[in-house]
C-alpha cells in the first residue's frame, strides 16, 4: 500500500484523534502536577477510540462511496474493530470503576458525549444530509465539539487528581482550546461539502484561525512574565507552529486534504509528546 493510500486509511480509521486525546491528557498531568496520570489518561483515550469507532460504522454507508481506493483495507479494518470495540468499551468501564468519585462527573460528562456522537441527534443528521449545510453551523458545531474535547483533557486529570482550578488552570483550558479549535475546523473542512468549503475559503475562516494560535502563545509567554509558568513552557509553543504551517498550507493548496490532515495529525501529537516528556525529564 502507498503512503498516500495508508495515510488516507489513517485519516479514515481517525485513531489518531483517540492518541490525540491521549497525549493532551497526558500533558495537562505533566503540565500541572509534573506527572502522567495514567488512569486518566487511558481512560480519555479509550473513550475516544470507541466514540469515533462506533461513528465510523454507523456512517459507513454513507462514507463508503469516498474510500473506494482503499475499501478492502477499510473492511479489514472493521473487523478488527468489532474485537476491539467492546475490548475498549471493557477498559473504560473498569476505569470508571476504579476511579475516585470526583471523576464520576466527569465520565458522565464522557459518556454524554459519547451519546451525541453515537445518537448524532436528529437535527443534525437531517442537516449533515443537507449538501448546503450553512455556514454558521459549521463554526457553532466545531466551538461545541472543541469546549467538549478541552473539558475532558483540561478537567478530567484534575478531578482525578482532587486538585482546585486555579488561574493556571484556566489559562490551560484557555491555551488547549484554542489548539483544539483549529485542529478541529481543518480536520471537518475536508468532510464538507464543495459549496461549504468554498465560503469557507471566500470568509477567509484559516486566515483568521491564525489569531486563536496567537492567544494560545500569549497566554504561555504572559504566565512566564509574571513567574506563573517557567521557561519550560517554551517547549509547549511548537504545535503552535506546526499549526500555523499546515493552515498555511490548507488554505493556499487546499488538495489532498486527507493526507495533509493524517499529516497534521502526527506531527502535532509528536510535538505535544516531545513537549510532555521535557516536562517530565527536566523539573
Amino acid at each position: 500500500m502507498s503512503i498516500r493510500r495508508k495515510l488516507t486509511l489513517l485519516y479514515y480509521t481517525q485513531i489518531h484523534l483517540a492518541v490525540l486525546a491521549f497525549i493532551l491528557a497526558s500533558s495537562i498531568s505533566a503540565v500541572l502536577y509534573e506527572h502522567i496520570n495514567w488512569p486518566v489518561s487511558l481512560l480519555v483515550g479509550l473513550s475516544t477510540f470507541l466514540i469515533y469507532s462506533l461513528d465510523n460504522l454507523f456512517d459507513w454507508k454513507k462514507d463508503q462511496a469516498h474510500y473506494q481506493e482503499i475499501i478492502i483495507s477499510i473492511r479489514k479494518y472493521h473487523k478488527i474493530t468489532f474485537f476491539l470495540i467492546p475490548l475498549s468499551g471493557l477498559g473504560v468501564i473498569l476505569l470508571a470503576l476504579n476511579s475516585p468519585n470526583e471523576l464520576k462527573i466527569g465520565i458522565l460528562l464522557l459518556g454524554a458525549g459519547a451519546g451525541m456522537f453515537t445518537a448524532r441527534f436528529a437535527n443534525y443528521r437531517k442537516i449533515s444530509s443537507n449538501n448546503n449545510k450553512p455556514f454558521a453551523f459549521f463554526i457553532i458545531n466545531r466551538i461545541f465539539i472543541s469546549i467538549v474535547w478541552t473539558i475532558v483533557v483540561v478537567f478530567l486529570p484534575i478531578w482525578y487528581e482532587g486538585r482546585t482550578i486555579s488561574t493556571l488552570t484556566w489559562h490551560t483550558f484557555i491555551f488547549i482550546f484554542n489548539l483544539v479549535l483549529v485542529y478541529a475546523i481543518i480536520w471537518k473542512f475536508e468532510k464538507t461539502d464543495s459549496e461549504l468549503k468554498k465560503v469557507i475559503v471566500q470568509r477567509c475562516i484559516f486566515q483568521f484561525l491564525t489569531f486563536p494560535l496567537l492567544i494560545s502563545t500569549s497566554v504561555v509567554i504572559y504566565d512566564i512574565a509574571i513567574g506563573l509558568r517557567t521557561m519550560l513552557s517554551l517547549f509547549n509553543l511548537p504545535p503552535i507552529a506546526i499549526s500555523i504551517f499546515y493552515i498555511y498550507k490548507i488554505s493556499t493548496k487546499p488538495y489532498q486534504l486527507r493526507q495533509k490532515i493524517s499529516r497534521f495529525s502526527i506531527l502535532i501529537i509528536l510535538t505535544i509528546a516531545i513537549s510532555v516528556l521535557f516536562h517530565l525529564l527536566l523539573v
